[in-house]
């Protein structure tokens, strides 16, 4: 079970988000976390400045979103009773900031972005450009993002780890 409130203001497209998932079987819970964030929206058309700062406790993302999407440095540890072992010093901090310019005379947004994810495993850095078609194109949809990323892990005897993702999509 889980539950969220998001407080917007679309004059001038900041966002508060508050949320609590917990997942519970047979009278125990097994997962649970808190999270939030605060973000600012792109101007329409997806250009100009976008930022989010969002900190979190525990597991706030379902097991098929983690399977799919996370690329966390470290999970809570599991206790003895399966429950995550969690607490107040086990939080992250995630921080993104991209700013979206018009290319292609228009047509297109180009967004270079910088993200940083801080546990007390380690953190993770990206660098990225991300390369969409303008919101509303209902003809013709297509999103390509390339991004670089460097794993830095707390213990000493972990070498740091570095990788390149590249994602795209097109639908029409």
């Amino acid at each position: 079970m889980g539950d969220a409130l998001i407080l917007t203001n679309p004059t001038t497209r900041w966002a508060v988000e508050a949320c609590a998932r917990a997942l519970v079987h047979r009278n125990e819970i097994r997962e649970s976390g808190i999270c939030g964030s605060i973000q600012r929206s792109a101007n329409t058309g997806d250009r100009g400045l976008s930022l989010q700062l969002a900190p979190s406790w525990g597991d706030t993302s379902s097991a098929a979103v983690r399977l799919w999407g996370d690329d966390s440095v470290a999970r809570a540890p599991e206790s003895g009773s399966g429950q995550k072992a969690w607490s107040l010093s086990d939080g992250r901090l995630d921080a993104s900031l991209g700013y979206g310019v018009s290319a292609f005379n228009g047509a297109w947004v180009a967004t270079p972005n910088v993200a940083f994810g801080l546990n007390e495993s380690g953190r993770i850095w990206r660098l990225g450009w991300r390369l969409t078609t303008l919101p509303g194109n209902e003809r013709f949809n297509f999103v390509l993002d390339v991004e670089g990323n460097r794993v830095e892990v707390v213990d000493g005897d972990v070498p740091m780890v570095h990788g390149v993702m590249l994602r795209g999509s097109a639908s029409w």
